[in-house]
């Protein structure tokens, strides 16, 4: 039966990140030149919009997701240990339970899952809607918007091959101090903007690396700052408030686009760097020991 539970949980982890992984491929050789060819109405970018157009494309995505879900929904424990049936509100509240837990028991930890939340929010929505809207109210079309988000592949890519080098210690302040850099640089993309979106391209690499750096050291955190016991829930409810805060980035940037772009862009990437700030802050003492009882100096990756 562990057997079992500990092959659902790698399958589980696995294809994520598997499909993380190989959507970047494509993307960075074939981003921009699709771009360029979406622009050109007599070619088309891909073999579905040579066939059809746009919205079979999110017709595709679509399909792909929900053979993704089909394709884990085969995956199960024994029957002896089916839980009940899954109801959201119930989700809701055993996130909030653990929580509560860190809160009182990890207080480090806490900040850092709760303030990367929070700057999730704001980062999901410059990314899925402000960046690609500044480049077409500029008079760029897709091609340009490939080109930015290719580059920030390759940064991220790059950023998750050279990580190792980098990252000694991994502590709370860690984290919130990549996402104080991480904030920096929308900061800075924000203003070259306003003089030159071709100055964006590198600028939009070395944001992508940070973004690795990012995302490796806060997954390294829950992974070494957890009980052991607790490493798969304190996971679930970082992926919850993370998803949760992603999701209502949508809303967020509907609600901000009857101000200017480059306001919201400049506000929203200012307001990551001031939660870096204020989580930096709010740390505990750097000698105060993790909840798997070795010093922050222990904990490298």
């Amino acid at each position: 039966m562990f057997l079992l539970c500990s092959r659902t949980r790698i399958i589980i982890i696995f294809l994520p990140a598997a499909s993380i992984f190989f959507r970047f491929i494509p993307f960075l050789f074939f981003g921009s030149a699709g771009g360029w060819m979406a622009d050109n109405w007599r070619i088309k970018c891909s073999v579905i919009l040579s066939l059809a157009d746009k919205p079979w494309m999110l017709m595709f995505n679509t399909l792909t997701y929900a053979i993704s879900i089909v394709i884990l929904c085969t995956f199960s424990e024994n029957s002896q240990n089916k839980t009940s049936a899954f109801r959201l509100k119930q989700v809701y509240q055993e996130n909030l339970s653990c929580i509560k837990s860190l809160f009182q028991e990890a207080p480090g930890l806490f900040i850092a899952i709760f303030g990367s939340s929070v700057c999730i929010l704001f980062t999901g929505s410059l990314l899925r809607f402000i960046i690609p809207a500044v480049a077409v109210s500029q008079g760029n079309g897709e091609i340009f918007t490939s080109w930015i988000f290719s580059l920030m592949a390759a940064g991220t890519i790059t950023g998750g091959l050279i990580y190792g080098r980098f990252a000694i210690n991994i502590s709370p302040l860690n984290v919130m101090r990549n996402w104080f850099f991480y904030g920096i640089l929308l900061i800075l993309m924000s203003f070259i903007a306003l003089y030159s979106l071709e100055a964006l391209l590198p600028v939009a690499f070395v944001l992508g690396m940070s973004g690795a750096f990012v995302d490796i050291s806060l997954v390294t955190l829950i992974q070494s700052w957890s009980f052991a016991e607790n490493t798969g829930k304190t996971f679930g409810t970082f992926s919850t408030l993370a998803n949760t805060a992603e999701a209502l980035s949508g809303l967020l940037s509907g609600l901000a686009a009857a101000a200017s772009l480059m306001v919201v862009f400049a506000g929203m990437s200012s307001l990551i760097v001031l939660t870096g700030i204020i989580s930096m802050a709010c740390l505990p003492d750097k000698k105060q020991k993790n909840i798997s009882g070795s010093n922050e100096s222990d904990s490298s990756v």
